[in-house]
């Protein structure tokens, strides 16, 4: 009893199911419970035969005791709860079979990595039907589930409730009753130990093989609200992790070095986390596609984390020289930040529809979708980039794009190419052949090796000037 020397009827006592569990023991104790320790061996079974006790610490009591959701349980306040709840837990299954396992609901044993307990529930059924329809329409698995449950599996309310959550960054999704645990280790715990610890068990601390089992056994994701993480969910991942206001923008301010006084900044360190989170577990490319133009999520050199999208403008420029580097980026070109990117393991293909490689190809998609956000953020929308970079970054992109060694230039890159003023003419200029236009849409061009002065005095920009013949075959591919 609570009092040492207090005396208690026999009926009023709890007895230890087993006299050598001092674990248990200490945690009754710690409840306030009428624990009675009896000293004399074979006293307990001579008390329970004849019934002059009659409760013992059973798994079922156990069970009953901390589902008990109105009183504060002091054991579980302790700074070992989790070795507590851990113990707990094993007590309890020692007379449950897998298909009785929901029968631990309501009970605080959950060993969330963020150091905190989280309770068993019983998570309402959903119809397969109706979650397949909101699948349909481009939301994820786990937000699909969580909105089904909240609005009693009604679709369409559901679908209103996934789009306010979807846009509105002031919406926080905050884990509630309905919402399952998941259950990873490796990169999916490493990601989100950092932003949603609060969310997940790591399979690294069950270190119990009883317990490990227990947790990674199909009953317990069907029957309770802990669920091992696969790769579909990896949108309902990246939604977790993600800062409120990085969700359905284009691109947001990001000052890695503001990190250290800042823990709501996500680190470089952690970008690295998230990626390879993302290229470990989106292979198949459709779940690639939830998180796209969704979320931001790639860093950039350039002070803005952006959305993975094409017009984003974002390059992995790890192959390109500095002078390329600060050519597209003087065109509004991004850059994808260095080493973040695994090297380890293969960035599947479904990636590079997103960002741009380090590749002739890619720098004219960077620099060509730049043009296109330029214009639309222009007030007259008529304007270039290429009015306001210097004469030497025409120059540089010119020199890297006749240089077959940067790749194959595609047909749609071609004509793409055919519009970036970076092409020489001699155009009535006798002092210099570094004037540059863009090719002409329709008409020939002349391209001419040499000119002297008195012959650019009649040129046009028709006439292209060029110094070797393999920069004339290059010419010839683009403007023939």
């Amino acid at each position: 009893d609570e009092s040492l020397s207090a005396w208690i009827k026999p009926t009023s006592a709890l007895l230890l199911d087993r006299d050598d569990d001092d674990v248990l023991a200490a945690i009754l104790q710690l409840e306030k419970l009428r624990l009675v320790l009896l000293q004399r061996p074979g006293l307990r079974q001579v008390l329970l035969k004849h019934a002059t006790c009659t409760h013992t610490s059973s798994p079922a009591f156990v069970r009953s005791h901390f589902r008990n959701e109105s009183r504060e349980h002091m054991a579980l306040l302790e700074d070992n709860k989790l070795e507590y709840a851990e113990h707990l837990l094993k007590h309890c299954l020692t007379d449950l079979v897998a298909a009785r396992y929901g029968e631990l609901k309501g009970c605080p044993f959950i060993p969330l990595a963020d150091q905190n307990l989280g309770a068993f529930r019983a998570l309402p059924v959903v119809d397969p039907a109706a979650l397949e329809r909101l699948q349909a329409m481009g939301f994820s698995k786990l937000a699909c589930l969580h909105s089904l449950r909240v609005n009693g599996g009604n679709v369409d309310v559901s679908f209103e409730w996934l789009l306010e959550r979807r846009f509105n960054s002031d919406v926080q999704q905050s884990h509630d009753q309905v919402e399952p645990y998941l259950l990873c280790g490796g990169d999916g715990a490493d990601l989100l130990r950092t932003f949603a610890a609060h969310t997940f068990v790591d399979t690294a601390t069950l270190t119990d093989p009883i317990v490990r089992k227990f947790f990674s056994s199909e009953e317990v994701a069907t029957l309770l609200n802990v669920v091992p993480l696969v790769s579909d969910m990896l949108a309902d991942v990246v939604s977790r992790v993600i800062p409120a206001d990085w969700k359905g923008s284009d691109s947001a301010p990001w000052n890695p070095s503001s990190c250290d006084s800042d823990a709501s900044i996500p680190s470089q360190e952690w970008f690295k986390r998230l990626w390879r989170y993302i290229c470990s577990s989106s292979g198949g490319g459709d779940s690639l596609g939830l998180i796209a133009e969704q979320f931001c999520i790639v860093p950039t050199q350039e002070g803005v984390v952006c959305s993975l999208s094409p017009g984003s403008s974002v390059m992995d420029a790890s192959k390109l020289s500095h002078q390329v580097k600060e050519a597209v980026v003087s065109l509004g070109g991004r850059t994808f930040c260095e080493g973040v990117l695994p090297t380890d393991i293969v960035v599947p293909k479904t990636i590079w529809s997103y960002l741009f490689p380090s590749t002739r190809d890619g720098v004219i998609k960077a620099i060509e979708t730049a043009m296109r956000r330029h214009v639309s953020t222009t007030k007259d929308g008529s304007s270039s980039p290429f009015e306001s970079v210097a004469v030497e970054v025409k120059a540089c992109l010119y020199d890297y794009l006749r240089n077959d060694a940067n790749g194959v230039i595609s047909n749609a890159a071609r004509e793409t190419l055919r519009t970036f003023p970076i092409f020489r003419v001699y155009y009535d200029d006798y002092n210099t052949k570094t004037k540059y236009v863009a090719l002409m849409q329709t008409g020939s061009h002349f391209v001419l090796e040499g000119a002297t002065a008195p012959d650019r005095t009649l040129m046009t920009s028709e006439f292209l000037y060029y110094e070797t013949e393999t920069e004339l075959i290059f010419l010839m591919s683009i403007a023939g």
